[in-house]
C-alpha cells in the first residue's frame, strides 16, 4: 500500500513525464511542419526552374525557326510542285543569309561558316565555304543519312545535327526538299558555331522575356535568378550562357529539341532568389532553435517538478515539525501542570516531596525554554544577524554547560563525562556556543540508550579549537550524515519509535558554527555511537591543559 507521500511522488513524476512528452511531441510536430513547408517551397522552386527551362526552349525554337526559314525558303523547303525543275545552287542560301545580315529589323541573324548540299543518299557532300577534309565530310554525310529529318510532315521543316568533329562544337541545320509525291530530292544545310547560336538565338530569349513569375513588385532580370547551359550527351558543358555559376540545388534538365540535336538544356535557379519567387522564401530549418527551446522547456519542467517535490517535502517536514513541537510542548506542560496542581492542593506532605516537585517543575521549564530558544533561533536564522565575537576561553563554558545540563541527563539515566578539557581560547559568542553545546548534549541524551555515558572533549589541533560530543547510541548511517543537518529532517527509525525531537537542533548547530566561520561534522565511533565534531578557527592555548591527553581522530 502506497503512503500518501509516495502517492504524491508518483503523481508528480507522472505529470512531469506527461509534460516532457507533450513538449517533445509538440516540438517534433513543429519540426515536421517546418520540413513539410520547406519541401513544398523547394518543390515549387524546382517547378519554377523547370517552367523557366520550358519557357526558354519555346522562345529559342521560335527565334530559331524564323532565322532558319529566312535562309531555307530560298532553296524551296517542303514539297516542290515541279520535280523536273533544277535544284537551287548553294549560293542562294549564302545570298539569303547576307540579306538578313544587312537588314537590321528582319529578325534574328545567323552567319553560317559554310553551306552544303547532298543530292542523293550515298553521294558526297558539296560544300560552299570553309574547306572540310574528306573524313569529316564522310562522317557528317553518314550522320545526316541516318537521321530522319521529318517524322511528321505537320511539324517543322527543319532539323539539326551536332558537329563535334571540328575545333569548336557547331550545329548543322538541315532541310529536305521533296517532290509532289513526298520523295526526298536533296539535303541542304549550313553550319553555325554553337557560341553564335547562343548569342543570336539564346541570349535574346534570356534578355527580353521574363522566364518565371516573381512574387515581389521589384522585378529581377533572368540573369540575376537563373543560369542556363547547354550540355553534350557525354555530360560536358558545351555552352554556358550565364555569367554566374549556381549550385545544383534547384536544377531542371530538359531536352533541347530538334534545333539542338536533342542536346540537354540545364536551367539552375539561384537559392538566394527564393524570396523574390515565393512569398516569405524558403522557411529556414529551425532544428537548432527547436532543440534549444525543447531543452529549455524540459529543464524548466524538471526544475518546476523539483521545486514542487521540495515544496511537498517541506510541507511534510513542517507538519512533522509542528507535531513534534506540539508533543514536546505538551509533555513538559503536563508535568508542570500536574505538580503545580499538587502543590496548590497541598497533596505534598513532606518538604522532600515539595523539593522533588519543584525540581521537576524547574527541569521541565528549562526543557521548555530550550525548545522555545531553538524555535526562536530557527525562525530568525534567515536574517543574517551578525554574531558579536570576542576571544574567550572555551573550558569554562564547557564546565558551566555540563553542570547545568547534569540534572537533565540524570533524568534520562545518562552520565556526562569530560574526557579532555584543554584550556583553549578562540573568537566566539558565548551565548551562541552555549546553545550549540546544549543542542548537542540534548540530542546525545535524547537519542541514546538509558544508562549511557555522554563524553565531551575540548582540544587544540592545527590552530583550531576542537570541541566534540560523543554518545553510545545506535549511530547515524553514513548515507544520512549529510541529510540530518537540514531543517526538519529526522531519521525514519526515530519517527517510527516516536522519539521526541523537532528536527531543528542540528540545523541550528551548523548555522551558528558557520557564523563563527567554523565547521561541524558527524562521525562514527568505534563502539557504534555518534560523535559530533565542532571546530572553530583562530584557536590558541590559553593556559594549562587538563584531562586525558588523547584527541579523537576523525574517522
Amino acid at each position: 500500500m502506497l503512503t500518501r507521500r509516495q502517492l504524491r511522488g508518483w503523481l508528480l513524476l507522472l505529470l512531469t513525464v506527461v509534460a516532457v512528452s507533450l513538449t517533445v511531441g509538440l516540438a517534433l510536430e513543429a519540426r515536421r511542419a517546418i520540413e513539410r513547408h520547406r519541401a513544398a517551397a523547394e518543390a515549387t522552386l524546382l517547378d519554377h526552374a523547370e517552367f523557366a527551362a520550358f519557357n526558354f526552349r519555346q522562345q529559342f525554337v521560335s527565334r530559331a525557326w524564323v532565322a532558319l526559314d529566312a535562309i531555307f525558303r530560298e532553296v524551296g523547303h517542303g514539297r516542290r510542285s515541279e520535280a523536273s525543275a533544277p535544284l537551287p545552287p548553294l549560293a542562294m542560301m549564302r545570298a539569303a543569309a547576307e540579306r538578313m545580315a544587312r537588314c537590321g529589323e528582319c529578325g534574328p541573324v545567323l552567319r553560317p561558316s559554310w553551306y552544303f548540299r547532298i543530292l542523293r543518299p550515298g553521294d558526297s557532300m558539296e560544300v560552299d565555304g570553309a574547306p572540310l577534309d574528306a573524313a569529316r565530310r564522310a562522317e557528317l554525310a553518314s550522320r545526316i543519312e541516318r537521321m530522319p529529318l521529318r517524322e511528321n510532315w505537320r511539324e517543322s521543316d527543319y532539323a539539326a545535327v551536332a558537329d563535334t568533329l571540328g575545333p569548336a562544337p557547331t550545329m548543322l541545320f538541315l532541310t529536305e526538299p521533296r517532290d509532289s509525291a513526298g520523295r526526298p530530292l536533296a539535303v541542304y544545310g549550313f553550319s553555325v558555331p554553337l557560341d553564335q547560336i547562343g548569342s543570336a538565338l539564346m541570349r535574346p530569349s534570356l534578355d527580353l522575356f521574363p522566364l518565371v513569375q516573381q512574387a515581389t513588385g521589384r522585378r529581377m532580370t533572368n540573369d540575376s535568378i537563373l543560369a542556363l547551359s547547354v550540355v553534350c550527351p557525354d555530360g560536358r558543358t558545351a555552352l554556358a550562357l550565364s555569367p554566374r555559376r549556381l549550385p545544383d540545388t534547384y536544377l531542371a534538365t530538359i531536352p533541347g529539341g530538334r534545333f539542338l540535336d536533342n542536346w540537354t538544356l540545364q536551367m539552375r535557379l539561384d537559392p538566394a532568389a527564393a524570396s523574390s519567387l515565393l512569398v516569405g522564401g524558403v522557411p529556414p530549418a529551425r532544428t537548432p532553435l527547436l532543440a534549444a527551446l525543447v531543452a529549455m522547456a524540459v529543464l524548466l519542467i524538471l526544475a518546476t517538478a523539483a521545486v514542487a517535490w521540495r515544496a511537498l517535502e517541506l510541507a511534510d517536514l513542517r507538519a512533522e515539525f509542528v507535531a513534534s513541537v506540539s508533543h514536546e510542548l505538551r509533555t513538559p506542560l503536563a508535568q508542570i501542570l500536574l505538580f503545580g496542581e499538587s502543590l496548590t492542593l497541598g497533596t505534598m506532605r513532606t518538604r522532600r516531596d515539595v523539593r522533588v516537585a519543584g525540581g521537576i517543575i524547574v527541569g521541565e521549564a528549562r526543557r521548555l525554554l530550550r525548545l522555545v530558544d531553538n524555535v526562536l533561533l530557527f525562525g530568525g536564522r534567515g536574517r543574517r544577524l551578525e554574531v558579536e565575537m570576542k576571544e574567550e576561553p572555551l573550558a569554562p563554558l564547557v564546565r558551566d554547560v555540563v553542570a547545568g545540563f547534569g540534572p537533565v541527563a540524570a533524568a534520562s539515566e545518562a552520565r556526562l563525562a569530560t574526557v579532555r578539557l584543554d584550556d583553549v581560547a578562540a573568537p566566539m559568542n558565548d551565548e551562541a556556543m552555549r546553545q550549540v553545546l546544549i543542542n548537542l548534549l540534548d540530542n546525545a541524551v535524547k537519542y541514546g540508550p538509558r544508562g549511557q555515558t555522554v563524553s565531551l572533549g575540548l582540544a587544540l589541533a592545527d590552530g583550531r579549537a576542537r570541541l566534540w560530543v560523543e554518545d553510545e547510541g545506535p549511530g547515524i548511517p553514513p548515507g544520512d550524515r549529510a541529510r540530518v543537518w537540514r531543517p526538519f529532517v529526522r531519521l525514519a527509525r526515530d519517527v517510527d519509535r516516536q522519539a521526541a525531537g523537532s528536527g531543528i537542533g542540528l540545523s541550528l548547530v551548523r548555522e551558528i558554527v558557520s557564523r563563527h566561520h567554523g565547521t561541524a561534522t558527524i562521525e562514527g565511533t568505534p563502539a557504534g555511537g555518534t560523535r559530533v565534531m565542532v571546530e572553530l578557527p583562530g584557536g590558541r592555548a590559553h593556559g594549562r591543559t587538563g584531562g586525558k591527553s588523547e584527541v579523537p581522530c576523525v574517522s
